[in-house]
Parts: C-alpha cells; sequence; structure tokens
C-alpha cells in the first residue's frame, strides 16, 4: 500500500523511514482510496474538505475524519452522498 500525505511542515525524515509520500492535497483527494483527516482546527482557517475537494476524490473513496468537525463542510457532504449514495463519481 502506498501512502500519500498533505502537510504544510512535512518532516522528511519520518516520510522516508515510513515510505510516505508528500502531495498536494488535490493529488492526494484524486489518487487515495481512503482518506483520512488528522489536522487540528486551528491550523485550517475553515474547511478543509468541501465541495470542489468532494469532486476530486475517487468513486467510493471512504472519507475518515479523526480531527474536528468543522473540517469537512457538512453541508457539502451532505449533499454529496444524496447526490451519490454509492460514490462520488460525478458529485
Amino acid at each position: 500500500m502506498g501512502v500519500l500525505a498533505c502537510d504544510p511542515y512535512p518532516n522528511e525524515g519520518f516520510a522516508a523511514e515510513h515510505d510516505v509520500t508528500f502531495v498536494s492535497l488535490a493529488e492526494l483527494l484524486k489518487a487515495s482510496d481512503v482518506v483520512s483527516l488528522h489536522a487540528a482546527a486551528e491550523q485550517v482557517p475553515g474547511a478543509l474538505i468541501g465541495h470542489d475537494e468532494l469532486r476530486l476524490m475517487k468513486p467510493g473513496a471512504l472519507l475518515i475524519n479523526t480531527a474536528r468537525g468543522q473540517l469537512v463542510d457538512e453541508a457539502a457532504l451532505a449533499r454529496g452522498i444524496a447526490r451519490q449514495p454509492l460514490g462520488w463519481g460525478g458529485y
């Protein structure tokens, strides 16, 4: 399994030791089957995942928010689920 990460302060040593590749958020969303959020809400001004980010995700991809709820635009997420209950494609 490949591990992609998006981090404004990448730890290159950790990444090399654990075979992690740093990419942009858009690249990560487009390529990932599972996206897990671990950002502190204070580090992100507003939602990190909204309508545009959800559209980038693959059909059937999973979004796991282990951080604060405000990192995901819940209205955009609800619209996406209502329109595409089996995946994000065509959101």
